[in-house]
Parts: structure tokens; sequence; C-alpha cells
């Protein structure tokens, strides 16, 4: 059971201040964020004793050592005492492997476009047929019509990744 400690007025000024110079230039390493259950991972030892004093419960410990908790409670954190820190840097793992894989989908399907629009070359289009593309070789208007398919989806990915990063920054 916890013990109830008075604290003047001062002296719980002094904590707070005490507290937010502590945390405020703490070095933050890269914190995880799971956009689907809305928590964060944070992978600094010091925090748990911050977390545990101001949002006790709120919280878990995984078996690495870890801070899992929900982002709302993070934030109440930040606004409190990482407001201006520079280390501080929040990290969707989920949504950075995707934008990495639609960076390499895009630059595949342009690089096989741009290669494709000076010479036929049946390597590169195996390649385009794998991805789901077909790539007709039997008159010229439909070669172009095909490669104008892949370059239209290799734009649509720009934008995809536009967005994606976008949601990244907020």
């Amino acid at each position: 059971m916890k013990k109830h400690i008075d604290l003047t007025d001062a002296e719980v000024y002094e904590l707070e201040k005490l507290s937010i110079e502590k945390f405020h230039n703490l070095e933050l390493k890269p914190i995880e964020y799971n956009s689907k259950e809305n928590t964060v991972i944070i992978k600094n030892p010091e925090f748990e004793s911050l977390v545990n004093f101001y949002y006790e419960g709120r919280y878990s410990k995984e078996d690495n050592g870890n801070i899992k908790m929900s982002l709302f409670i993070f934030r109440l954190l930040q606004y409190r005492f990482f407001n201006n820190n520079q280390t501080l840097s929040i990290v969707d793992s989920a949504l950075d492997k995707e934008l990495a894989c639609l960076i390499a989908e895009e630059h595949i399907l342009s690089m096989c476009y741009e290669a494709l629009k000076f010479s036929i070359d049946k390597k590169i289009i195996k390649i385009l047929k794998e991805k789901g593309f077909t790539v007709r070789t039997n008159t010229n208007e439909n070669y172009h019509y095909d490669l104008e398919k892949v370059n239209q989806k290799a734009i649509k990915i720009i934008t995809e990744i536009e967005l994606l990063k976008s949601k990244r920054n907020k």
C-alpha cells in the first residue's frame, strides 16, 4: 500500500521542475508506434520511473524490458516533459515497411518502363509479367498501350508513397 506524503506547493513545484529538467534532455531512442493498436514501445529503461510515477497502471513492461503504453498517455508525457526534445522520433515500423515495399515496386516498374521505351527486352517483359502485367509485342500500338499501363501504375504508387509519407510525418 502506498503511503500518502503531504507536500507543500513549493515542494510540488520543485519536484515537477526537477522532473522536467531530468527528462527534458533525456536521450530517447526511436519510439516504435503500432498504428493498429495505437500504442508505442519505448526502449529507454529510465522511462519506466516517469510513467510509473505519473500514470501507474497505464503501461506494461515487456519481457525484453521495453515499455508499452497507449499513444495518448505517451503524448501527455511528451507535452509535459519532451516538448522540445530534439532526440524524440516516433517510428511506425509497419508503415516504414509498407513504404519501403512501395518505393521498391515503383523503382522496378519505372526502370522497366524506361528500358522498354527504347527496345523490346524479353527478360524485362518477364519481370513485368511476374508483377501481373501483360506486355504484348504483336503490334506497336499494343506494345505502347501496355507500357503506358506500367507507367500509370508507377505514377499511382508514387501518389500512395506521398500519402504514406504525409501520414508518417503527422
